[in-house]
């Protein structure tokens, strides 16, 4: 009986002694993937593998998995007329950054190559990313080309950092009319990220501001081109 008692009595301390082990929180000896799946460094926004001769096409670096070494390219957008390339290559003038068109020159030149996020994309970049992959300006001397369909759009009826406000004594809401300026086809609208519109290029975008504070607006053209613009609601 005495060795039955000391038994019982040990069984607290054993219980003790398996709840401080570690305990694993996976497992311990994770499957190998097979032969024909491996990693990649690849780049955002061409999807390819990166390539250190040509960085342009780098905005992100990232590690992948692949099956048999394939790196497959991000796949265009859906309205595929619209797409106009994954790498843009151009002339700019080698002082101002400017670019050139067909029959344009300038004193230096250089050819740069721009890689493009497909267009449903931009809104969601930062700024520096959206930089990268827009189309420099033109130069003042050379006359339009067929890039500027992607490379210039405005928002029309309301300035950056604008404050707005609904009338004295409404219990309507702060409305806005906009226009995107410079966008053939149709233009998306989105309001603080979420798609609130889609309108023909020069059509107006009517929009009204339930809730106060600060509100993004942009117009995103279907061939990638987006004017971006933050104001303030204040009732």
């Amino acid at each position: 009986m005495p060795g039955q008692y000391g038994a019982v009595t040990a069984l607290p301390l054993l219980f003790q002694a398996v709840d401080s082990l570690p305990r694993a929180t996976g497992n311990l000896f994770a499957d190998l993937p097979p032969a024909s799946v491996g990693e990649a460094q690849v780049c955002w926004p061409l999807g390819l593998a990166f390539d250190p001769s040509h960085p342009a096409g780098c905005h992100e670096k990232r590690t992948a998995w692949v099956l048999n070494g394939v790196v497959p390219a991000t796949l265009p957008d859906r309205d595929e007329h619209s797409w106009a390339a994954a790498v843009t290559r151009i002339r700019v003038d080698a002082r101002s950054g400017l670019r050139l068109s067909n029959d344009c020159h300038a004193p230096q030149e250089r050819e740069v190559a721009i890689a493009r996020w497909p267009a449903l994309a931009y809104p969601w970049l930062s700024r520096s990313e959206r930089h990268r992959s827009t189309l420099p300006a033109l130069a003042r001397q050379c006359a339009p080309d067929a890039l500027e369909r992607i490379a210039s759009l405005r928002i029309d009826g309301i300035g950056d950092g604008a404050t707005i406000a609904r009338a004295p004594g409404s219990d309507k809401p702060a409305q806005l009319s906009l226009k995107a300026l410079g966008a053939p086809g149709r233009v998306l609208w989105l309001v603080n990220g979420k798609l609130e519109g889609d309108t023909p290029a020069g059509h107006a975008f009517v929009h009204a501001f339930a809730d106060a504070g600060p509100q993004t607006i942009t117009a995103l053209s279907a061939a990638g081109a987006y004017s971006q613009v933050a104001i303030r609601v204040l009732r």
